[in-house]
């Protein structure tokens, strides 16, 4: 496996991420965590989830517990989650803080490496949620803060400094 350098945390991070969603959690609530296990044996370190599901935190927790933490990096979309069965979108300051929490709580983690808001459209990010967001950086439960998408309302977000990853679309199929 190759490491790249990421970003300012001083961490080195696997080329390939594994993305934890709920095509994970249906394989059951045991294989999950074995999957993340056989990655990190493989060499991976980077794990995404792609929504800020409790349960893949839970699961994200409980496959790492026994590994140094400085050694992994773990991130989160936010701004999309499920609620009874339908897709709800929430970039409010509370809805990213709250998810924030659910997922740190689950995972019985301290801070997160990196938390993307996930396909911000034209006016969707408030300044009291981004506000929230650098808080909750400064605060340590957040390492690195970051913005996911395409077109070019991403221009706009990237000239506000406020980012320190941007994520662009790339799909191995």
């Amino acid at each position: 496996m190759r490491y790249r350098p990421f970003g300012r945390l001083g961490k080195s991070g696997s080329a390939v991420t594994l993305n934890l969603s709920e095509r994970t959690l249906a394989r059951g609530k045991s294989s999950a965590p074995a999957l993340v296990t056989e990655a990190m044996e493989q060499g991976i370190n980077s794990f995404m989830l792609e929504t800020p599901d409790p349960i893949l935190g839970e699961l994200i927790g409980r496959a790492i517990a026994g590994v140094d933490r400085r050694l992994l990096l773990i991130a989160t979309r936010v701004g999309n989650l499920r609620e009874r069965g339908q897709m709800v979108r929430d970039l409010s300051p509370a809805g990213v803080s709250a998810a924030v929490d659910r997922v740190l709580h689950a995972a019985g983690q301290d801070y997160l490496d990196l938390v993307l808001l996930d396909e911000p459209g034209e006016g969707e990010l408030s300044h009291a949620t981004l506000s929230a967001l650098k808080a909750l950086r400064a605060s340590g439960r957040i390492q690195m803060l970051g913005i996911a998408g395409k077109g070019a309302v991403m221009d706009a977000y990237v000239s506000t400094n406020a980012f320190d990853v941007l994520m662009t679309p790339y799909n191995v199929h």
